[in-house]
């Protein structure tokens, strides 16, 4: 049952998350109102299994377990659309994967929970052929994102090398959430995750999507970097900045020293000069290329440090929503019990019939508000005493009528043993 409750958590998150994206994909509006249909009959599934006392099939853990799986990849994609639009356009087979794969796993819940009886078959049957369309219509939609992406990598690489603001704002509107300077730094923010997406990827389709998504990260990290703290000859950041003496201009160590065994006597920037080439450090130079990746490594340091504080408020967030969600799971079960075995006792915890509405916790015993150190008599045979970790209170449980209850059970009086015949009075 727990996996069956950790899914109908899961699609909780996405209907949250989901609420929070500005500007959704159509494919992904389509999933999300599948999740949102799938999710009631999955309370009600939970809940006839409860009441019945039915334990899962193998085949329920089955498709239960892959529901969970598929359930959390589109969480995964719904959070990073929220956090990092361009992500989806960076590697669009990470995304239709999660997609179809989710898709696929609510398609087969619906087909299982057909195949129970009851108005929930029903229900399921009924909410399956309205849904025919949207199963259909997700899968062509998502199986074009690739053809509606293709070249996008390389149409962002080419707008930061020519400096093309207008097309990367135009860019930014069409698949990212923010200006040209958020496409950026979205764009950048993704080369270590990918680094380590790439370690562990087989399909060579999504490889490709990452070594592309990589390159691009460069490119634009490249892009970033201050024209003064970019070596002339390779256009990328100084890691040890000297100067030519001979011209005054300063290059990266190792660049310029690899172009003077070829041109012995020609500067990069300013031509020909006269004697051995001679280079000396640029401190200044240095300075200042070291004050820009602090400023970097801190902006990454405290990016890190959000997304950390970020997983910690989710995972503090899904922990809660699971302990409400048990708690009116478990307020549901006790209402049920309660009404089978004592209908007057269900009245008073409750006329509230929907799971997560407010219930009336039974009243505390005189003994308990008093405290009075009063013998309690021992239970009746086949009744065990249980505390409730949800209400705080203790209940009493039947294990021969399967009854639950509030009241603590009293044994039937004994009838009264029969009195000894008087003694007879002394003979005289």
């Amino acid at each position: 049952m727990d996996a069956l409750s950790s899914a109908i958590s899961i699609a909780g998150q996405i209907l949250k998350h989901y609420d929070k994206i500005k500007k959704a994909r159509a494919e992904l509006r389509v999933l999300v109102k599948l999740v949102r249909t799938v999710k009631p009959l999955l309370e009600d599934f939970l809940t006839e299994m409860r009441s019945g006392g039915r334990v899962l099939s193998r085949s329920d853990s089955r498709w239960i377990e892959t529901l969970n799986l598929a359930l959390e990849g589109a969480n995964e994609v719904v959070v990073k659309v929220v956090r990092n639009p361009i992500k989806v356009a960076m590697v669009p087979s990470w995304y239709s994967t999660k997609i179809l794969d989710a898709n696929s796993a609510i398609k087969e819940a619906m087909e299982f929970i057909k195949m129970t009886t009851g108005t929930l078959a029903a229900k399921a049957a009924n909410m399956s052929e309205q849904l025919v369309d949207d199963f259909s219509s997700l899968e062509s939609s998502v199986r074009s994102v690739g053809e509606q992406l293709e070249g996008l990598p390389e149409m962002i690489a080419q707008a930061m090398k020519e400096n093309n603001q207008s097309l990367l704002e135009q860019l930014s509107q069409q698949h990212g959430d923010g200006t040209a300077e958020d496409l950026k730094r979205q764009v950048v923010d993704l080369k270590t995750e990918h680094e380590h997406e790439l370690q562990h990827v087989k399909d060579s389709a999504y490889r490709a999507e990452l070594e592309a998504a990589l390159a691009l990260s460069r490119v634009v990290r490249t892009a970033m970097v201050p024209d003064e703290l970019k070596c002339p000859i390779t256009l990328e950041l100084m890691e040890e900045p000297v100067m030519l003496v001979q011209t005054g201009q300063t290059y990266d160590r190792k660049a310029i020293l690899t172009w003077l065994i070829d041109h012995p006597h020609k500067c990069p920037l300013t031509g020909d000069f006269e004697g051995e080439a001679k280079v000396q450090p640029n401190y200044v130079v240095k300075g200042l290329v070291e004050t820009w990746v602090d400023a970097e490594q801190a902006r990454e340091a405290e990016r890190v440090e959000m997304e950390r504080v970020r997983a910690a408020e989710h995972a503090a967030a899904e922990e809660k929503d699971s302990q409400i969600y048990q708690l009116q799971r478990r307020q549901s079960q006790l209402r049920r019990q309660l009404a089978a075995s004592d209908p007057r006792a269900a009245s008073e915890f409750g006329s509230h019939g929907a799971a997560g509405e407010p219930v009336t916790l039974p009243a505390v015993s005189v003994e308990q508000q008093s405290g009075a150190a009063e013998v309690v008599p021992p239970l009746p045979p086949h009744w065990t005493q249980h505390r409730d970790e949800t209400s705080g209170y203790d209940y009493f449980y039947n294990d021969v009528t399967g009854t639950t209850q509030w009241e603590r059970p009293v044994a039937d009086a004994p009838a009264p043993a029969r009195a000894a015949p008087p003694t007879p009075p002394p003979t005289p």
